[in-house]
């Protein structure tokens, strides 16, 4: 790691703050896997340096599921693609809003449904499945070095994989102005605190967010699904490849696409022309 990298340490481990209490980093056992139920159970790893997830609050990052809102009217746009099924996506969205205030880049929300891309892409439904147990180890091993380097707390859910077409439905259906606390609280029950990906979980979420109720009622209704789809085609024949990814479009209209929360310091670079 070079001194520049080292550098941006410091600032892009910028996490939210809030309270989870008794949520700590755990380290996995080196005989974890992801597919195995309470595989990162263990003792906690220097709690004192992990940050509760705060979930919402940050105003100046606000972004809309299709329609850009300005996080302080500086260069660039960033359009975060992600599912909650991914704790990679996870990941990303606890650093995707300060990435957005310290960039002043326009910060767009773009849900989408991970496992109909992965079909048309040809990739494997859980692409973990297909891997050999070193790679699921390694991978393990991963998730917890990047959620202690963002400061962040981190379980691998043991519901997991997770049937997640509910609370993306219900993200793209949210008003512009509360989406962002959304996705932070729903990330934070399926990846902070083990919760399944239930339609429970989204009448809990959403009363604490206050919520039309009448948006609940609605994630059957044929034009819901149909956003949902929407979303997951133009992800799609955008070419992205996973999640999450993330769009920078450069002011003069140039754009690149980064695949993966390992990549935020290549795209803040991006973003600020450094």
């Amino acid at each position: 790691m070079g001194p520049q990298h080292r550098e941006e340490r410091r600032d892009h481990r910028e996490g939210p703050q809030g309270a989870l209490p008794g949520e700590h980093l755990e380290r996995a056992p080196p005989a974890d896997h992801l597919l195995r139920p309470g595989a990162l159970s263990g003792p906690a790893a220097r709690p004192e340096r992990v940050p509760h997830l705060r979930l919402g609050g940050d105003e100046e990052a606000h972004a809309g599921g299709g329609r850009a809102v300005s996080a302080g009217g500086g260069p660039g746009r960033l359009e975060f693609f992600f599912d909650y099924s991914s704790p990679f996506a996870y990941l990303g969205s606890t650093q995707v809003r300060a990435l957005a205030r310290r960039t002043g880049a326009e910060l767009v929300y773009r849900p989408f449904l991970l496992g109909a891309l992965f079909r048309d892409i040809g990739t494997p439904l859980v692409p973990v499945a297909s891997f050999p147990e070193p790679k699921r180890r390694a991978i393990t091993r991963d998730l917890h070095r990047w959620a202690e380097w963002w400061r962040v707390p981190y379980k691998f859910n043991t519901h997991f994989p997770l049937r997640t077409v509910d609370a993306l439905r219900l993200t793209l259906l949210a008003p512009d102005e509360v989406r962002p606390d959304l996705v932070d609280a729903l990330m934070a029950e399926h990846w902070a605190r083990n919760r399944p990906a239930s339609r429970v979980v989204l009448a809990e979420v959403a009363r604490r967010l206050r919520l039309d109720p009448a948006l609940l009622d609605a994630l059957d209704a044929p034009e819901t699904k149909a956003l949902l789809r929407d979303a997951t085609d133009d992800a799609v024949a955008r070419e992205v490849p996973g999640a999450p990814t993330f769009l920078v479009t450069r002011p003069d209209g140039s754009q690149e696409l980064y695949w993966g929360q390992d990549r935020l310091f290549l795209v803040e670079r991006d973003l600020t022309g450094a």
